[in-house]
């Protein structure tokens, strides 16, 4: 399917943005997180560059794998080579250079030579800076010698990668527009001009390769981040990336990437640096988790953001977790996951509370007492077990017996709600026929004097029939505490017309006790 022309020169934009935001990345990697010993980042830039600018290793792989008679012959042969030796591929360029119909030849053979012995700069093999330079001017003036005796200047090509090599500005200026950028020709000019260069000294070869590249008046967003990174301004560097991708990620990783190597705490000599970069750091956070919980399906995500921000992220949660859209229940479940485990009690009743009025106005008191568990707010779980009870007192049917089984602790949180559970406990007890148990649960629910004023009536109707239980299932004692409540509600008019068969009971079950 063939792209518009909208779609692709917006997929062409991102493809900028990426390849900026890793070229970037990669530099400051290389200059502020790895800190290489010595500072010598020559070999980490050259790496650098080789992934970034992958054009001379696909065309030097496609040529040495080609069927030509003669490689040099095919149209990128010499292009291939300057451009593998700017890279500091030497040991590619050796290998194109030995597959020429004229590496038999003295230029050439003295050309492989001179680039085998060239000196190489490595902090694992031992050698100090100083025996280094001093093998590389000892190479370099034998290497300049083979030059001014024209040795090289029956080969063209051979005798301009030899002029390279020993940083001759004549041949540097014949060469420089192989270069993509001032960037790859900064590299490449080091490696033969200054190749035990310190990363302090970055700045001052960068300007001079802009200048060279003549693009400093009209220098990329890219070329100020990466001239700034060079120049180790850091906080020049954070300015000018705040604006590259639209989202602030890249600000916001490559920033949190810096503090945690410590390269933040010294932007600012007049504040603790530790204090500044902890505030830099955390505002990136806090923006970037902010814009991250207004999305639909990453709000969790931003929550990890926010998480991370000792100062205001615990806040800035508060404020924004009741504002997700509560779209389904399992997601309002979520949110009510992730304000329990921040402690954020309000946010957690709230919201609990919101659903459990919206439950019970469908008449669903099963969900609304669950969410009213969850909210662990007293009042609201004191009210909808009110509302159960008076449900009980009206119909005399007990509704979602499995929830009020399984209670559990949660009962403690409301006196009613103990109340309610227990009764649920004596209905079980009675339909399982001890009738004892069940008789000793309604004695103690009787003189708890927990129990609500229009429920009294039904726990002295439920003792009707353990009274009159042919087995005797309630003491004197118990039968007095009856009796006793009894007196107490016998002005009730909802008694007047069973409390002479009540007391009948009562008199009956003392005489056999």
């Amino acid at each position: 399917m063939r792209m518009k022309g909208a779609e692709k020169e917006e997929l062409q934009s991102f493809v900028t943005i990426f390849y900026s935001v890793e070229c970037i990345w990669h530099l400051c990697e290389i200059l502020f997180v790895d800190s290489p010993p010595g500072n010598i980042v020559l070999p980490h830039l050259l790496e650098w560059i080789r992934f970034h600018f992958p054009k001379y290793e696909r065309k030097a792989a496609n040529i040495l794998s080609g069927e030509l008679v003669s490689l040099e012959s095919h149209p990128d042969y010499w292009e291939t080579v300057i451009g593998s030796l700017l890279q500091g591929r030497i040991e590619v360029v050796r290998a194109l250079l030995r597959l020429h119909s004229s590496a038999s030849s003295d230029s050439f053979k003295l050309a492989d030579q001179s680039l085998k012995m060239m000196p190489s700069y490595s902090i694992y093999a031992g050698v100090s800076i100083t025996e280094f330079n001093l093998r590389w001017k000892h190479w370099l003036i034998d290497t300049q010698t083979k030059i001014d005796a024209k040795m090289f200047i029956t080969e063209k090509n051979v005798d301009l990668i030899m002029r390279l090599i020993v940083g001759e500005e004549a041949a540097w200026n014949e060469v420089q527009n192989q270069c993509e950028a001032w960037y790859e020709l900064l590299a490449a000019w080091l490696l033969f001009t200054e190749p035990t260069i310190r990363s302090f000294e970055l700045g001052k070869f960068a300007k001079r390769c802009i200048s060279r590249m003549g693009v400093r008046d009209h220098m990329k967003h890219l070329d100020r981040v990466l001239l700034a990174a060079m120049e180790l301004d850091i906080l020049q560097v954070i300015k000018e990336i705040q604006h590259m991708t639209e989202n602030g990620w890249f600000v916001t990783h490559l920033t949190d990437l810096l503090y945690h190597a410590g390269r933040l705490d010294t932007l600012d000599e007049e504040q603790p640096g530790d204090l500044l970069a902890g505030r830099l750091r955390e505002s990136f956070l806090l923006d970037y988790g902010t814009l991250l919980m207004g999305h639909n399906s990453l709000w969790q995500v931003g929550l990890t953001y926010l998480d991370n921000c000792p100062t205001d992220g615990l806040n800035t949660i508060e404020l924004l977790l009741p504002r997700i859209p509560l779209i389904s229940e399992a997601r309002i479940h979520k949110i009510v996951r992730e304000a329990a485990k921040r402690d954020l009690l309000q946010v957690m009743q709230s919201i609990c509370k919101v659903q459990g009025m919206i439950s019970l106005r469908r008449g669903r008191l099963g969900n609304a007492l669950t969410w009213a568990l969850k909210s662990q707010d007293p009042n609201f779980i004191s009210f909808l077990a009110d509302k159960y009870l008076r449900e009980y007192a009206a119909r005399g049917e007990l509704i979602n017996v499995d929830l009020l089984d399984n209670l559990g602790s949660c009962m403690l949180t409301s006196d009613k709600l103990i109340f309610l559970g227990k009764y649920c406990e004596f209905h079980k007890i009675y339909q399982s026929g001890d009738f004892k148990e069940a008789a000793a649960l309604l004695v103690s629910l009787i003189s708890s004097r927990i129990t609500p004023s229009y429920f009294w009536v039904t726990l002295l109707t439920d003792a009707l029939p353990l009274l009159e239980c042919d087995k005797l299932v309630l003491s004197s004692s118990d039968t007095f505490t009856l009796l006793h409540f009894l007196e107490e509600k016998s002005n009730l008019p909802e008694l007047s017309d069973k409390i002479d068969l009540i007391r009948l009971a009562l008199a009956r079950n003392l005489g056999r006790a």
